[in-house]
């Protein structure tokens, strides 16, 4: 069994649809800005898309909602 990591933390979202799961992690500060966010949050979305393919046993979609404007940002862009 390989190394893995500790994450403490809640996923705020994740569904399952036609097959698919998304995990949605909704953030709440003034960030507007793509790259910003991702930069500040990316590694965690990871950690929870992550944690659910594990438990899934297959890829999962990801994506932060910035609540202040509305965006949803998907971190491989196709959003």
């Amino acid at each position: 069994m390989g190394e893995g990591i500790l994450a403490t933390g809640q996923i705020d979202l994740a569904y399952l649809k036609a097959r698919e799961w998304t995990v949605i992690d909704f953030k709440t500060a003034g960030i507007s800005d793509r790259t910003e966010a991702l930069a500040q949050h990316g590694t965690q979305l990871a950690v929870y898309r992550e944690a659910v393919a594990m438990i899934a046993g297959t890829p999962v979609r990801s994506a932060l909602c910035l609540l202040s404007s509305g965006q949803l940002i998907d971190p491989e862009g196709s959003r």
